[in-house]
């Protein structure tokens, strides 16, 4: 390889702290570190570990040589740097989940990540590099104006590196996980439905009814609008919505797998719950035995741009100062259904029957079984509401 070309020893400095380590002056003047070392029996030549793993100084260099003999006894490749690159790493991770989270975080990755710690190796990644990334984010300017990133945006860093850390970290190839050192972002929770919209909780359920009923007639419209219909009418997540196939809707039911929910993923392609489809959406969609395949070619952030223009130009909503800072979006479809159902139905009824909430301090998510007549009827109830039939 290129990078280990030998030197003659007489061009080599010898580190006297590291009895492994020497200095050379590369042919721009700049320092490089070379290792000569022996373990285990074997003696391995002139490494240019500057080359190799990108050791600015002795230090570096003596804590690389700690990851590589521990390479070494676990039977792998200790010279191997296609892998511990952050790029590498996180462009690895990414391929593992589902097309739009890599699409989302791919854009987020090259926006704050990437000029900061892209081209360095997990090992040589520092607190100070971190702090950085989110001094950079708080630091933002948008047309000449300081625009801090959001606190939800900047805990979509740690979300994208945390996986890669914490797996160096227990492989060994880092000592520290530098990523707990730094708090960056937090999930903030919304306000109430209340405190954001002006006029009643059902009122504005009518006015985002109303908007969505009034989107366009074309195809790639009507798609968008029965996965609206389908949020606002069932109120379950986008996520799951997107998931859904033809062969799951039978006799306009929809058969829930667990593998398209957040709550009973673990439960794989096990139906875990049942809820109807109103006649809104069957009338757009067309179930049929015939039809196989994912029923929505839309993904979810197009679906999240879509809805949110849809609220802020044409739903008419009377926002209230939180409401404009925390916009209503698809989620907030869940929190009409629980507040406009609750009082007839009970709170927890409705996350149960509903919501897929589950108790997590014991096993009823696993060994309760919910009666459909009962779904059916919360929905029934809930449908007339929002169709002002009550």
């Amino acid at each position: 390889m290129a990078t280990n070309s030998t030197r003659k020893l007489k061009d080599l400095k010898k580190v006297k702290k590291y009895s492994s380590i020497w200095e050379a002056v590369n042919r721009y003047g700049d320092k490089e570190y070379i290792v000569i070392f022996t373990y285990k029996g074997v003696r391995f030549g002139q490494k240019n570990f500057t080359k190799l793993f990108d050791c600015q100084n002795a230090k570096q260099t003596n804590d690389q040589l700690v990851i590589v003999k521990h390479r070494i006894d676990n039977n792998e490749d200790p010279f191997t740097t296609t892998t511990n690159k952050i790029k590498d790493l996180v462009i690895e991770y990414l391929e593992t989940r589902n097309a739009d989270y890599k699409r989302n975080s791919t854009f987020t990755y090259y926006k704050w990540i990437d000029p900061v710690i892209g081209h360095k190796y997990i090992e040589r990644v520092t607190e100070k590099d971190i702090l950085k990334i989110k001094q950079n984010m708080i630091d933002n300017v948008v047309d000449g104006k300081p625009k801090p990133i959001s606190e939800s945006t900047m805990k979509k860093i740690k979300n994208i590196l945390s996986p890669i850390f914490k797996k160096a970290h227990i492989l060994g190839l880092i000592r520290v996980n530098v990523l707990l050192l730094v708090p960056m972002g937090r999930h903030l929770t919304k306000p109430r439905l209340q405190e954001r919209l002006n006029g009643t909780i059902l009122e504005n359920a009518h006015k985002i009814r109303k908007a969505i009923l009034t989107i366009k007639e074309d195809k790639n419209d009507e798609e968008y609008k029965a996965i609206f219909l389908i949020s606002s009418m069932c109120a379950r997540r986008l996520g799951e919505i997107l998931s859904i196939k033809y062969e799951d809707i039978i006799d306009g039911i929809v058969h829930t797998r667990g593998e398209t929910t957040k709550t009973y993923k673990e439960q794989g392609s096990n139906v875990v719950e049942r809820y109807p489809l109103p006649k809104e959406v069957l009338d757009i969609i067309k179930p049929t035995k015939e039809k196989t395949g994912e029923v929505f070619t839309h993904r979810s952030r197009s679906c999240m741009d879509i809805y949110a223009s849809m609220i802020d130009k044409q739903a008419n909503l009377d926002l209230k100062p939180k409401g404009k800072e925390y916009p209503i979006r698809t989620h907030d479809n869940r929190h009409f259904m629980i507040s406009l159902c609750a009082e007839d139905f009970g709170k927890d009824n409705v996350g149960t029957l509903a919501l897929s909430h589950s108790d997590k301090s014991n096993m009823n998510d696993v060994y309760l079984t919910v009666e459909y007549e009962r779904v059916e009827k919360l929905y029934n109830y809930y449908w007339k509401l929002l169709r002002g039939e009550k």
